[in-house]
């Protein structure tokens, strides 16, 4: 509970520092950073694996 107050009462001071409009579009902005990191690590393991069935596959077959 403490945490969501703080943090109202900093959204709060932030718009009357920055304006209304400027803390929406930053919001927005952090949370798009926040899904290109996800994505991009997402990405990384997904092709990590692929190699690696790639790999047991010509294992397999030598097999």
């Amino acid at each position: 509970m403490k945490n969501r107050c703080r943090k109202k009462k900093d959204e709060e001071k932030m718009k009357k520092k920055v304006g209304a409009k400027k803390l929406i579009s930053m919001k927005k902005n952090t949370n798009e950073r926040k899904k290109r990191k996800e994505n991009w690590k997402n990405g990384r393991d997904t092709k990590s694996l692929e190699v690696e069935r790639g790999r047991r596959d010509i294992i397999n077959m030598m097999i």
